[in-house]
């Protein structure tokens, strides 16, 4: 008798858990949307068996993957939900959950207010992906002040359409990304790995002591680049 109560109680709290979670998406009666296009490489090469989904709020509508020559046909349901960027639309989402394509970069497209029952994406293109890892260390234990940054081409490509029009100052593709640290005798020494576009090229900026920055170049060229500093 307690084991089923515990089941009842636990349903009763999924359906719960469902009804919060759906607060937030809105999906039109019987009404669907039409996606297509074709993905290629930045090699200029078809990517076949790729992912091709449609989210609303986290909730997959609609998925298809890439046939043999790269192209697409995604039909999904007509809902809106909480996307990436804190908008309400509906999220295209390319290469999200394909393991056999984990080296390509991942796309979004996110549509608001859309009125269009079909949309051609004509082409996408999909980046190689790398590692860099970013290792710096104070090899001497001396007291130093390490100043650096990094800046980088990130993997991430996203992009905003409003009413079918794709709305440049709210996209972000593969921009460039900055961090900046400070290493003293309290914390000297780092190690982290970032996911870079392949074929781009790093920039490295460090200041010991506050002296005059020293900039040094990083090749992307290795699907795994280690680029080692030490001060």
């Amino acid at each position: 008798m307690k084991h089923f109560k515990f089941i009842s109680f636990f349903l009763l709290f999924l359906l719960f858990q469902s009804c919060i979670f759906a607060d937030d998406l809105n999906v039109e009666d019987n009404s669907r949307l039409q996606f297509v296009g074709r993905v290629m490489s930045d090699a200029n090469n078809p990517v076949v068996g790729v992912s091709v989904i449609a989210k609303a709020d986290s909730y997959v509508v609609g998925s298809t993957t890439t046939d043999a020559n790269g192209f697409f046909h995604l039909i999904s349901l007509d809902a809106t939900g909480r996307t990436f960027n804190n908008t309400y639309g509906l999220e295209v989402v390319v290469n999200e959950f394909s393991l056999d394509n984990e080296s390509l970069t991942e796309h979004t497209s996110v549509f608001i207010d859309s009125r269009d029952r079909f949309y051609d994406f004509e082409t996408i293109e999909l980046k190689t992906s790398a590692q860099l890892a970013l290792n710096i260390q104070n090899t001497e234990n001396t007291s130093d002040t390490f100043s650096w940054s990094l800046h980088y081409t990130n993997t991430q490509c996203n992009q905003v359409f409003v009413e079918g029009q794709m709305h440049e100052d709210e996209s972000d593709c593969y921009s460039q990304t900055s961090v900046f640290r400070t290493l003293n005798e309290n914390t000297p020494n780092f190690s982290r790995s970032y996911s870079v576009v392949l074929n781009t090229e790093a920039q490295f900026t460090y200041s010991v002591n506050g002296s005059d920055p020293i900039t040094e170049l990083i090749q992307i060229n290795n699907p795994n680049t280690v680029y080692n500093v030490e001060y």
